[in-house]
C-alpha cells in the first residue's frame, strides 16, 4: 500500500513501487443479506497489529439497541496463546447477538461473507499511526473480501484502509466508536443506501483482482 511505501522509502532511502496485493475475489459470491455485520481478523490482544475485536464488541452492544435483531459475528484464528483474550471477548459479549468463531473453515468463512450486509475493521484504533505505523493494517485483504461479496465495508480511517474506501462512494470510515455507532445505524436505517454502496462495494474490489496484479507486475518488470 501507499501507506507502507511511506514508511519503507523513509527507512531505507528508496523510490519503492506500490502493487496492492492479489485477492482472490473470483471464489467470493454475493449472496442473500441477512441482518448480520461481520469482521474478520486474527484473534489476540499481544499480537503485531491487534485487531481490537474488544472495541467492536463495546460498540455492537450500543448499535444493538437500536437495530434489534441485528448480529455480529467475528472470525479469526487463534491459538492458545489467545486463550485468556477469548475468555475475555466471550465474557463481554455474553447475553447479546454475538457469535465468535476461532478457526472456521474457508467454506464456512465464504458463507458468511455472502451473508453479511455490514463489514467492520478496527484495527489501528487507538494506536498513534505516526508513532506505531506497525500497529495500523498495512492493506486490509479482508475489507476488499468483503467488498467483493457486498458488505458494505465501515472501516477505521488508518493505514492501508484508507486507500480501499471512499468515504460514502463504496463504504465508510471511522476514526471514533461514536462514528462507528452512528455511521452504522445511519446505514442499517437506510436501505436504499445500503443498495447503492454495496454495489460500488463490489466494483471497487476488481481494482484489487488478481488479474489487475500480474498486469501490474508486468509494467515494472518487462
Amino acid at each position: 500500500s501507499h501507506f507502507t511505501k511511506t514508511y519503507i522509502d523513509r527507512t531505507f532511502g528508496v523510490n519503492s513501487k506500490v502493487i496492492y496485493p492479489p485477492v482472490d475475489i473470483k471464489n467470493i459470491i454475493p449472496g442473500e443479506k441477512e441482518k448480520i455485520i461481520l469482521s474478520v481478523g486474527r484473534f489476540g490482544a499481544g499480537q503485531l497489529h491487534p485487531k481490537k475485536q474488544e472495541v467492536l464488541i463495546e460498540v455492537f452492544k450500543e448499535v444493538s439497541k437500536k437495530a434489534k435483531n441485528w448480529k455480529l459475528i467475528l472470525i479469526g484464528q487463534a491459538k492458545k496463546e489467545d486463550a485468556k483474550y477469548m475468555r475475555t471477548l466471550r465474557k463481554m459479549a455474553k447475553g447479546f447477538a454475538i457469535k465468535i468463531i476461532e478457526n472456521s473453515t474457508y467454506d464456512d468463512l465464504m458463507g458468511y461473507y455472502s451473508k453479511a450486509s455490514i463489514y467492520w475493521h478496527a484495527t489501528g484504533y487507538g494506536e498513534d499511526e505516526q508513532k506505531n505505523p506497525q500497529k495500523m493494517e498495512h492493506f486490509g485483504i479482508s475489507t476488499v473480501e468483503a467488498s467483493a461479496s457486498g458488505a458494505v465495508p465501515i472501516v477505521i480511517n488508518k493505514g492501508g484502509q484508507k486507500e480501499i474506501i471512499q468515504e460514502g462512494i463504496n463504504g465508510y470510515l471511522w476514526e471514533t466508536k461514536v462514528e462507528l455507532f452512528e455511521k452504522t445505524l445511519d446505514l442499517i436505517n437506510n436501505s436504499q443506501n445500503m443498495a447503492m454502496l454495496s454495489v460500488e462495494a463490489i466494483k471497487n474490489s476488481k481494482r484489487f483482482s488478481q488479474e489487475n496484479f500480474f498486469k501490474n507486475y508486468e509494467k515494472i518488470i518487462f
